[in-house]
């Protein structure tokens, strides 16, 4: 039995063209074997729109990147250089159209036609899945059990017993997911008696063991719960792993293409404790709260590391707007946070931008954000008619 937790079926929407078509030709090779718990299924249906929204989205960030990095590069060469504003305008246009020309070849190569709002019906994406699991999805735990088991996912939570302890900050209903699915996949087990194989994109410690920083396979008391209630083996695998054994051993004819893709769409742990620990310097409880949530962001957004950074410092920055500190305290808390190396300045100049330009900010953060870009030099509006900013 193969089951797919929800970060791994999104991977439908996150592979683009052959990728994907590889992608469902594997599922569909699997055929009986493949097992969506319905834990998978409900939170699928749930997340499929902002799975849409962030694949539809990604296209466009390429062009916003540039626009917001070069107009004011320009300006800051304009003034240097006493170029007039007629000339600093022209070269804004030949700007705007490369720009366009770039992203004319980004929406070639990452195509995505599903509307951001689409019904499954009109979803092209979701009806291919939809023919390949159909019957294959896992029933709902039985009404009279429901209470139990969140009580107990809960306790084992508390008690920090795999799997889902890792998830203790959601609200109640959404924490004990992971030992749902979990319990439907015991039950399943023990059904048809058959070995468990998961194919997961989660990496955190309550799924995954880990011997000196390197990934060895499951928890060792999944494999044992999973003996002792089904009498049956149990292992997990990325998305990527799964791909290379369909390789190999259903001829499912996965290119290096998609190996690759595939990859790209998510860090190891070993990987992302290596880029955290060069992205957010120090020990204090601030930097260990950014190093997480830049965890966060990096194990479940197909995203870069600068565009998750300034995101994360852009949360952080609307936070410290509740403070009594100074834009000058401000600032310099943030830049101790952030390695020499890392170009600061120009980091926390894009998260002040994120924050005025994209977070829909209230007075006390849009004041903020002016002032720490003032500090560095930059100034940065928004108005009704758009965004500006020079250097």
């Amino acid at each position: 039995m193969i089951a797919f937790d929800t970060n791994a079926l999104f991977d439908a929407y996150r592979l683009n063209g052959n990728a994907r078509r590889e992608f469902f030709s594997a599922l569909h090779l699997l055929r009986t074997r493949l097992w969506i718990p319905h834990r998978v299924g409900l939170e699928f249906m749930r997340g499929r729109l902002g799975v849409i929204h962030e694949c539809v989205s990604a296209s466009n960030e390429v062009g916003q990147v540039i626009e917001r990095s070069v107009k004011p590069l320009l300006q800051q060469l304009g003034k240097r250089r006493g170029l007039n504003q007629a000339t600093i305008k022209q070269l804004e246009e030949i700007m705007d159209k490369a720009v366009a020309a770039i992203n004319d070849v980004v929406a070639e190569l990452y195509k995505f036609d599903v509307p951001p709002h689409a019904h499954p019906d009109e979803d092209p994406i979701f009806m291919q899945l939809e023919a390949i699991i159909e019957g294959k999805i896992g029933p709902p735990l039985p009404a009279a059990d429901v209470a139990s088991v969140e009580r107990e996912g809960l306790r084992r939570i508390a008690e920090k017993i795999p799997p889902g302890y890792k998830d203790k900050h959601k609200d109640d209903p959404n924490a004990v997911g992971d030992y749902v699915l979990w319990e439907q996949m015991l039950r399943e087990a023990t059904v048809r008696q058959v070995p468990v194989l998961f194919v997961t994109r989660d990496a955190k410690e309550d799924w995954i063991w880990k011997e000196h920083g390197q990934t060895q396979g499951p928890r060792v008391e999944l494999t044992e719960e999973m003996a002792a209630r089904a009498g049956q083996p149990f292992h997990l695998v990325d998305v990527t792993s799964f791909l290379r054994h369909a390789d190999t051993y259903l001829s499912a004819h996965i290119s290096s293409a998609t190996l690759e893709q595939a990859e790209s769409l998510s860090y190891t742990s070993e990987m992302l404790d290596h880029i955290l620990d060069r992205a957010i310097s120090g020990q204090s409880i601030a930097a260990r709260l950014l190093r997480k949530r830049l965890r966060d962001l990096l194990s479940t957004e197909p995203t870069t590391v600068t565009t998750a950074l300034a995101k994360v410092l852009g949360e952080f920055i609307r936070e410290l707007a509740a403070t009594t500190a100074s834009p000058q305290e401000v600032l310099d808390a943030i830049r101790k946070l952030l390695p020499p190396s890392s170009g600061r300045d120009g980091l926390i100049a894009e998260a002040a931008m994120r924050v005025l330009a994209y977070d829909d900010p209230g007075e006390k953060e849009s004041a903020l954000a002016n002032a720490l870009l003032t500090l560095m030099g930059w100034k940065y509006t928004v108005s009704e008619s758009g965004h500006s900013g020079d250097l």
